[in-house]
């Protein structure tokens, strides 16, 4: 693997698990500079209710987490904007949850 320390080719981190009728999250532009936009396609977009995103850094901290206002459903998509705020650049883990429920997860690079 390259590495010079056994092990050092696996990293612990939190897994998402989707759903199974979880098609994908696109998040755009990524890198995010100021705000993006979030893009799930989800089978019943109807049946998502008190959506939240959360952003998580590389060590499975909560760093923010903003319920989700102006939703836009588009066929079997919904799409809402995302502040980056005062969070610094890097990388993080991002969890959408509608009622408490998981329903797609990804990554997203702050600049």
């Amino acid at each position: 693997m390259g590495c010079l320390i056994p092990g050092c080719d696996s990293l612990d981190v939190a897994i998402f698990e989707m759903p199974s009728d979880e098609a994908g999250l696109l998040i755009y532009p990524n890198p995010v500079s100021a705000e993006a936009i979030v893009q799930i396609t989800f089978n019943n977009p109807q049946e998502l209710n008190q959506l939240e995103i959360k952003l998580f850094d590389m060590s499975g901290r909560c760093v923010s987490s903003q319920p989700v206002d102006d939703v836009e459903i588009d066929g079997d998509k919904i799409r809402f904007g995302f502040q980056r705020g005062n969070l610094v650049s890097g990388i993080y883990l991002v969890e959408i949850n509608s009622g408490g429920e998981l329903v797609g997860g990804g990554k997203v690079v702050l600049r």
